[in-house]
């Protein structure tokens, strides 16, 4: 799968020579625009060149870089233009310009991940966790008993909130 980025020459020869004459560009509004762009350009004398970084991974990745792992889409291989094998298991270059076929939710998961995770940097050192307050059992038995009173309370009287036509049950003392 080839994209390009046109330089001032292709985009030129492009406006010049194909764009508006159907005998070297297709003038169908249907189809794979991008697939005809290539052809037109072709038609018109420009030749593409090799946009992958210098470990051979993809700068153009027809595909969200949340598709890659643990293998590229069934569809991917098939069209690659070069095939020189990908021994980093990388998707894409550290370089990459583009993706395509991202949904909304892939865009959120991308921009949470680029510009709001912070895995380097922590200004606050963790290295300490704060003292503990010791407990004894009868304390911590009490209040656990307490709290679990206060919730069957709280989800008797929900209940009976809903439904009028069931039975009430006594609520437990506190």
């Amino acid at each position: 799968m080839l994209k390009r980025v046109l330089s001032k020459m292709a985009l030129h020869r492009f406006m010049k020579f194909g764009f508006g004459n159907g005998s070297v560009c297709s003038s169908k509004t249907y189809g794979y625009e991008d697939v005809e762009l290539g052809r037109c350009l072709a038609a018109v004398g420009v030749v593409g060149g090799d946009s992958r970084d210098e470990l051979g991974l993809a700068r153009f990745v027809p595909f969200s870089p949340l598709q890659w792992y643990p293998d590229p889409p069934q569809w991917y291989k098939p069209l690659l233009y070069y095939t020189t094998p990908n021994v980093t298991n990388d998707c894409c270059s550290n370089s990459a310009i583009s993706f395509h076929y991202n949904n909304a939710k892939e865009f959120y998961v991308l921009e949470y991940i680029i510009y709001k995770l912070k895995i380097f940097g922590i200004s606050k050192s963790q290295d300490k966790l704060p003292a503990m307050t010791p407990i004894s059992w009868t304390t911590f038995h009490n209040k656990k008993t307490e709290l679990g009173k206060t919730a069957l309370n709280e989800i008797w009287s929900e209940k009976n909130a809903i439904s009028s036509n069931v039975e009430t049950k006594p609520k437990f003392k506190t």
